[in-house]
């Protein structure tokens, strides 16, 4: 369930002379499979989860993407051992209670409670993998995880100026959009008005003119009155300066590419309990669908991906590394911008109630 990316390289790599760019992303994995076995993860790029049955050894194979940009949940019973990239999907089998799970739902509510704790789900029964991982099931249900890929510079970079620095961030922006546009002729992407989308939509354009006259298509969401919206005045600048083929829809009359109907079937069809504080995107991703872009750029919640907890010494802390977390506690009392000049003693405590009040309430509740 997903997408493969860098698809020439991966062909390079795998030297079959019978696989073509237009081989399916399933034929794809099953060659890198044959190759490269339970290690053909680290070969693949994109976002997808998949499974793999190996009849020889008996074992199921499942890996998620390097990013976690599509899901893989689980099911462990008595009797059998289910998977799904929606958890909901499991509640239909047998066996599998659809209660709720309190912490993980207050982790979602309530800022606090940042730790959601193992691989619990919405779902009290359901697991899930993380990111990087893979899984391999047996016939006596015997579970092994491990993590194929850490995110981690290879190496210090260091620039003499701004402008080595700016030439060297362009060079590796292209590369990572370029591994991504499968088909520079057919590119779709959701343009926002905000410097993430601004910046995908730019280099995007400047690629996609190097090897096709085809425009980019960019979905976006438009207010009625765009002249009284900054955001709507930067999306239609953008469109007219990147010579981008424009599909839109106005809110929040809900008019042009889709209807308040399509809306109301998303916001009720959605399984997750937060899937619907992302609505617009979603919507802008099905009407690119319909257009038939398997690919869609964008930089949506890309303020999220590169934020952090102000307290995030607590991962450290829930990994056992206290005297990680105490230097990390240190240098963000000097260095953090949210948290400069406070005491490093006040930053362990309050990240090591992060880490661990929500688990001791739920055990506390256990005993009584």
């Amino acid at each position: 369930d997903g997408r493969l990316d860098d698809r020439a390289v991966l062909l390079q790599r795998l030297g079959d002379t019978e696989l073509t760019l237009e081989t399916p992303d399933s034929g794809l994995v099953m060659a890198a499979w044959h190759r490269w076995g339970k290690d053909c993860t680290r070969y693949l790029l994109g976002e997808f989860a998949l499974a793999l049955w190996e009849p020889q050894s008996q074992e199921l194979f499942c890996a998620r993407d390097r990013m976690g940009g599509s899901g893989f949940t689980f099911f462990r019973g008595p009797d059998y051992f289910a998977f799904a990239s929606v958890s909901l999907a499991l509640c239909r089998l047998p066996g599998v209670p659809a209660e709720p799970n309190p912490a993980y739902v207050a982790c979602m509510l309530v800022p606090a409670f940042q730790n959601r704790g193992g691989r619990e789900t919405w779902l009290k029964s359901i697991e899930g993998l993380y990111p990087a991982e893979t899984l391999t099931v047996n016939l006596q249900g015997e579970c092994r995880i491990r993590k194929y890929w850490r995110f981690e510079p290879e190496k210090q970079e260091k620039y003499g100026d701004y402008a080595e620095s700016e030439s060297h961030f362009k060079e590796v922006f292209a590369k990572a959009l370029s591994d991504r546009m499968i088909d520079p002729g057919k590119v779709g992407m959701l343009l926002s008005g905000g410097l993430d989308s601004a910046g995908v939509a730019a280099m995007a354009s400047r690629l996609n003119g190097q090897v096709s006259q085809s425009k980019i298509h960019a979905y976006s969401a438009v207010h009625d009155d765009p002249d009284g919206c900054i955001e709507s005045r930067s999306i239609l600048s953008m469109v007219d300066s990147l010579n981008l083929e424009m599909h839109g829809l106005s809110v929040p009359s809900m008019q042009g590419m889709l209807q308040l109907e399509d809306l109301k079937s998303l916001a009720w069809g959605n399984a997750e309990p937060v899937a619907n504080s992302i609505l617009i995107p979603q919507l802008m991703c099905q009407a690119a669908s319909q257009n038939g872009h398997k690919l869609v750029l964008h930089g949506a919640c890309g303020d999220l991906a590169m934020n952090a907890p102000w307290y995030y010494p607590s991962s450290l802390l829930r990994a056992w590394n206290f005297p990680g977390a105490w230097r990390e506690s240190r240098a963000a009392s000097k260095n953090n911008y949210f948290l400069k000049g406070k005491n490093p003693t006040y930053i362990f405590g309050r990240s090591f109630a992060h880490a661990f009040l929500p688990r001791m309430t739920a055990w506390l509740r256990q005993i009584k």
